[in-house]
């Protein structure tokens, strides 16, 4: 397994970085940011259509679940691929604003490898 693609973004002192690589066809996706651990992790495939037909497996006390499942599920639509994802990102004392900050850049994030499939997709 090796990563073919890594992405950074970051808005102050949050920064998080998205790794790709390939399992055969299928795809695994690393999400951390922070104290980089393993909050929760995702598997979904293109053929489910919901958000609540993806597994999660959340660690107790970690918020990372929400983020897993909606990263799973749009890359495994947009690859075309099983999709498993590890997100763990942790910053101290994170305030509100800061937690809005790390929706966004996830967006973001994905927003880019979405973009990456279908400009591979045109050529």
């Amino acid at each position: 397994m090796q990563i073919f693609n890594q992405l950074t973004e970051q808005e102050g002192r949050i920064a998080l970085t998205l790794q790709l690589a390939r399992l055969g066809h299928d795809l695994i996706c690393v999400l951390s940011g922070g104290q980089a651990h393993l909050g929760a992790t995702a598997v979904a495939s293109p053929s489910l259509e919901s958000l609540d037909q993806v597994w999660c497996c959340q660690l107790p006390g970690h918020r990372e679940g929400e983020i897993a499942v909606q990263l799973a599920f749009d890359l495994a639509h947009s690859y075309q691929c099983q999709v498993q994802t590890s997100v763990g990102i942790h910053f101290v004392k994170i305030s509100q604003a800061e937690i809005a900050t790390v929706y966004r850049l996830v967006a973001s994030l994905t927003a880019k490898v979405v973009a990456m499939v279908e400009k591979k997709a045109e050529s």
